[in-house]
């Protein structure tokens, strides 16, 4: 028998399933750990007596013999794993469905098999119809009522299942809305008494909603309002046309005492032909509408005092570019708002005038305040005592402000190398260099200008002897030289302790070129 040591605890277990968990990543197939350390028990399996079985269902252990379990050749003991009792009580619970024919739906409350037109469409089911008959789901509805009522959803009343409490729905059970009709408009308020219409109020608003005019009708249902008949009359289905009915091209414009008048619409009365009256519309012939403003709700007969008059554009035009708002609104404009005067302005393109606001407020508030006596003593003392520092006279005339005399010196913090770079000395020597290598890099041959540095070869800071001998230098790019870039000198070797011979591995190692080549420019490298 196989073993394994537990990775965790160290005992040796058998390697099977009841000691270790499956892995198909590791090597022998289970997990390093044994099931305890994984917080899990051993898979033990209970022993069993021989010449017993145990039931796979009901987990008792009976005698292997016929009497208690079925027989199955597929097995290997040619018994089955479950008992004679759990095999007959599953064959109880096997009973053979109802066969339902085609079309055909069984109902859950009655029980019967019904056509499936006696139910109504759900589109949430599978079958796409309810699973209760629509007698049986109007019964569910209409538990506690009297027959032909129907009780409304919000305010619980139990009114006559008809179309005069109730608007008619297609989708619905019995062909009626859930709420009534006085609910379906606005929020139900139970403290307020409702007014219902009365079966009479129904029947006149049946007969002669379509025929009588608006009037007409208000006289015969005094108590109902017109929104109030024609939000009824909608709900019922009732549609009147001859509201807006179209007016001929002969009665529609007017002219009263020589002014164009237009028709309305709605209420039939003749009204000026303006934007006072009727509102602007692009889309309609003449560019108003033709329902006026107070059957649309709107504010109605605009106040001459908004409006202006001739005289006043006249006087507005002479004084505005002179005198300010506020003047203008006091003496002559005093129904007038700072905004009206600015709108017209703006309408017009009158602007103020620049002398308006040169008064003698405005040039004091400008002019600087002259100097006091006083002050100019203090002045003139203070000049005595320290001089005209000019010319000669100034203590730092002809002085350099270089290095320590500088008023920005910060105690020599630039450093040693910086230094000496900025010498003519070092730039001599760097000069002599690249023209020597003919001003291009000696290992990508790069001769682009101000792309070419010099690079010690013996570094810097080390070989100070070396610094500005010209064989211990050599011309580099800044992609070969800069450490910043990948693959560069610097970047591979550093940039401290740098040597002769770095170079030279770097050159046949890494970059795999020919010495000679480049000795052939430089012929003193090594």
């Amino acid at each position: 028998m196989r073993e394994k040591t537990c990775s965790k605890c160290g005992s040796t277990l058998p390697l099977n399933k009841t000691y270790y968990q499956k892995r198909k990543d590791s090597k022998d197939g289970f997990r390093g750990t044994c099931r305890k350390c994984q917080g899990y028990n051993y898979l033990i399996p209970n022993p069993v007596k021989e010449g017993f079985k145990k039931c796979s269902k009901c987990k008792r252990e009976l005698p292997e013999s016929k009497e208690y379990f079925n027989a199955d050749k597929n097995r290997p003991d040619g018994l089955t794993t479950q008992c004679k009792e759990c095999r007959y009580k599953k064959e109880i619970f096997n009973v053979k469905k109802e066969v339902i024919p085609e079309e055909h739906k069984k109902c859950i409350d009655c029980k019967k098999i019904l056509h499936i037109s006696n139910f109504k469409t759900n589109k949430n089911s599978k079958d796409g119809y309810y699973m209760a008959c629509t007698s049986c789901l109007i019964k569910r509805r209409r538990i506690g009522c009297k027959e032909g009522h129907k009780i409304c959803r919000k305010c619980k009343r139990e009114l006559p299942s008809t179309n005069k409490f109730f608007l008619i729905s297609k989708t619905s059970f019995d062909g009626l809305e859930n709420t009534c009709l006085e609910c379906a408009g606005r929020k139900f308020n139970p403290k307020k008494k409702y007014t219902l219409w009365s079966d009479g109020e129904i029947d006149i608003l049946i007969e002669s909603y379509l025929i009588l005019t608006k009037e007409e009708l208000q006289k015969l249902l005094p108590s109902r309002t017109w929104k109030a008949i024609r939000s009824r009359a909608n709900k019922m289905n009732l549609k009147r046309t001859n509201d807006y009915k179209n007016i001929p091209d002969d009665e529609l414009y007017k002219s009263i005492d020589n002014i164009k008048h237009k028709k309305c619409k709605k209420c039939r009365e003749y009204y000026p032909f303006d934007a006072i009256h009727f509102p602007k519309d692009i889309a309609c012939n003449d560019g108003y509408r033709n329902i006026c403003k107070e059957c649309k709700g709107e504010n109605f007969a605009i106040s001459d005092a908004q409006q202006w008059s001739l005289e006043e554009e006249e006087v507005f035009i002479e004084l505005y570019s002179s005198k300010t708002n506020t003047e203008l609104i006091k003496e002559h404009f005093p129904n007038r708002t700072l905004k009206n005067l600015q709108d017209k302005a703006y309408t017009i393109w009158i602007q103020k005038g620049i002398k308006l606001y040169k008064n003698i407020e405005t040039t004091e508030r400008m002019i600087r305040q002259k100097s006091t006596q006083e002050w100019k003593d203090k002045i003139s003392e203070t000049l005595r005592k320290r001089g005209i520092f000019k010319g000669e006279k100034n203590p730092m005339y002809g002085v350099r402000r270089t290095g320590s005399l500088n008023p920005n010196w910060k105690n020599g913090r630039t450093p040693e190398k910086q230094i000496i770079m900025n010498t003519p000395k070092y730039k001599g020597w760097r000069n002599k260099v690249m023209q020597r290598d003919n001003y291009s890099c000696q290992i990508c041959g790069n001769k682009k200008s101000g792309n070419l540095e010099v690079h010690h070869l013996d570094n810097f800071a080390d070989f100070i002897e070396k610094r500005f001998i010209i064989d211990n230098g050599i011309t580099l790019c800044k992609e070969c030289h800069n450490p910043n870039k990948s693959g560069s000198y610097h970047n591979v070797f550093g940039t401290v302790g740098n040597t002769r011979e770095e170079f030279l591995e770097y050159i046949v190692e890494v970059r795999n070129l020919n010495i000679p080549s480049i000795l052939n420019i430089n012929t003193n490298i090594n």
